[in-house]
């Protein structure tokens, strides 16, 4: 059985050249125009693979893609972060997602099975798109967790388990025989190995909100 994050189909990367000439010129740092390049490595397969998974074909996910990026490259200067988790950027983000949706795909937007918001009834975190948005959000994190995490075990034998009996969910009983370990073992170094995943995770989180944040501090003192 293959985890969610292996399920993933391939997402195309466009390119940024309007979003880097305008950058080049709002961001003369160059580690400002770094920090942007990483928001991008971030933000663009959640966006793209969430577009393919409503439905867009490759070539049209990318143009909305670049489409939103645009956008935030022009708007971000606007977000302004809350404590507390109540004014996140991702939440932000999804707003101009779903409204480049609604622009080009309207069809799309709204699928047959869902309600369109309307005055009496708005969309809540509980619709379809929004729980789909969570997901490939957190696929996203759990990808880069996951190349972390390699980075840290190296290819050895606790990366083996990590990879057979939580990514690629194996049976562990079947590992530890293949290892020539106990089962014990195994899940001694699953649960190290879980643990710092979460730590991960939850600091990845805290990581991408924070650059977000950062990038709309720089940008909004741009603003003329």
């Amino acid at each position: 059985m293959r985890t969610e994050s292996s399920e993933v189909p391939h997402t195309p990367t466009p390119e940024f050249p309007d979003t880097r000439f305008t950058l080049l010129r709002r961001l003369p740092d160059a580690a400002d125009f770094e920090a942007w390049q990483n928001f991008t490595k971030v933000y663009v397969p959640v966006i793209c693979a969430f577009y393919m998974h409503r439905g867009c074909p490759a070539e049209s996910a990318a143009e909305l893609t670049k489409a939103v990026m645009i956008r935030v490259a022009e708007e971000i200067g606007e977000f302004i972060p809350v404590e507390g988790g109540s004014g996140r950027f991702r939440d932000w983000l999804f707003v101009r997602v779903m409204d480049a949706l609604t622009e080009r795909h309207p069809d799309l937007a709204v699928l047959p099975f869902e309600s369109p918001p309307s005055a009496d009834k708005p969309a809540t975190p509980a619709s379809e798109a929004r729980k789909l948005w969570e997901e490939e959000y957190r696929r996203r994190a759990y990808r880069q967790a996951a190349d972390e995490m390699l980075q840290e075990l190296g290819e050895g034998k606790n990366w083996e388990i990590f990879r057979r009996t939580i990514l690629e969910q194996e049976d562990p009983a079947q590992v530890a025989t293949d290892l020539g370990i106990t089962l014990g073992s195994i899940y001694l170094t699953r649960s190290r190995v879980l643990n710092r995943m979460r730590e991960r995770l939850a600091q990845i989180e805290i990581d991408w909100e924070s650059g977000a944040a950062k990038l709309s501090e720089t940008l909004g003192e741009e603003q003329p």
